[in-house]
């Protein structure tokens, strides 16, 4: 309920060059159809993720807790918690005795273990961690006894305010991104006793999607390589390759459209591209086995201009215009150049820098506070 609206063409354009140009505004949205400028610029519209992802998670019984509106089984919790408790305090047992020789020193040395552990470790109903939704659900699936079951109810049960700003929304992307990248090092799915496979699926795949940040990176660089190296990576531009490259496209999107028919999936698609660096952070503060802190998301909206938070996109849109520059010069000075690679080099570079831009354009984003009240 809070996502900005976005202006339209006619007021932004009457706005940034007067009243002339909104006529020009008027005709372009008769010919296309409306269009808000920043419309949900953090790309917070949920609609996404309830809708489309989690429950369809409902086929395998992998839908899981998530934000303040869910309801857990009070017996379910504390079973999971005294569950995982016996099978932590038995392994800090087996790790505090295995190398005494002697069975008799072994037996004491594991009941010392265990007491010590009881006396310094509190049973808890879920789990101490930045991520404790996505993690606590994940161990009740685990619990093969009772086979618990998870529903996800597509209606609209409570509401809550987005992130206002670039640093909030980054704060809030960051503990998402490193609290589920920790339950691979802390509890891997794949290797969790007690969930079936489908759920293992699932689960992996929530923690799996953030390392497309490395190769969001070559995908985001090879146009500049082309300009500034003349290197292509395909050397077959032929009819065979546009044949099998567009008809793979063209039923990766009907296949895309058709799973989230309904539901605006744009603002995704482009974060999902510009958020690599914050991506490949997280994965880096996860390798170095440090804690992912619970930052609380700031509720309130900053008038400041943050550029200094999109530095990387930056750098990669300079980097593609340079190229683009750099390539025409040649072009114009008569060297040796392919016009079909500058072609699609530039066609891809507007692809990546039209995601790009979103993130640098929420940085210079203000805050309509009337729009809170």
């Amino acid at each position: 309920y809070d996502l900005p609206e976005g202006e339209g063409l006619e007021s932004l354009f009457k706005r940034k060059l007067g009243s002339w140009a909104g006529k020009i505004g008027i005709l372009i949205e008769k010919l296309i159809g409306p269009v808000n400028v920043g419309k949900d610029i953090f790309g917070s519209d949920p609609r996404m993720f309830y809708d489309c992802i989690l429950r369809r998670r409902m086929n395998y019984n992998a839908s899981f807790c998530c934000g303040a509106g869910s309801l857990h089984r009070r017996e379910a919790v504390q079973r999971a918690a005294l569950l995982r408790y016996v099978d932590e305090m038995e392994n800090h047992a087996h790790e505090a005795s295995k190398d005494a020789d002697d069975p008799e020193i072994a037996e004491a040395i594991r009941l010392g273990a265990a007491r010590g552990f009881m006396t310094d470790t509190e049973v808890t109903p879920y789990k101490y961690h930045v991520s404790e939704d996505i993690y606590t659900s994940m161990l009740l699936h685990a619990d093969r006894s009772r086979n618990w079951r998870s529903v996800h109810h597509a209606e609209v049960l409570s509401k809550m305010l987005s992130p206002q700003d670039l640093e909030a929304y980054l704060t809030q992307n960051f503990k998402y991104a490193g609290g589920t990248l920790d339950l691979l090092r802390r509890d891997n799915p794949l290797t969790l006793s007690g969930l079936n496979n489908g759920q293992r699926a699932m689960y992996f795949a929530s923690t799996f999607s953030y390392f497309a940040a490395f190769w969001m990176i070559v995908f985001l660089i090879t146009p500049p390589i082309f300009y500034f190296t003349g290197l292509v990576p395909v050397k077959g531009f032929d009819l065979d390759f546009f044949i099998h490259i567009l008809s793979f496209q063209l039923i990766s999107q009907i296949t895309f459209m058709l799973g989230t028919w309904g539901v605006n999936t744009l603002r995704n698609v482009q974060y999902y591209v510009a958020f690599f660096p914050l991506n490949i952070k997280a994965i880096w503060t996860v390798l170095k086995g440090d804690t992912i802190k619970f930052k609380v998301t700031p509720k309130t909206g900053s008038s400041q201009i943050r550029l200094d938070l999109v530095k990387p996109q930056l750098f990669v849109i300079a980097l593609n215009v340079a190229g683009i520059i750099w390539y025409l010069a040649r072009m114009v000075l008569g060297y040796e150049y392919d016009l079909m690679g500058f072609i699609i080099a530039t066609f891809w570079s507007c692809l990546n820098m039209s995601s790009l831009m979103v993130i640098v354009r929420a940085a210079t984003w203000k805050t309509d506070e009337s729009r809170l009240l």
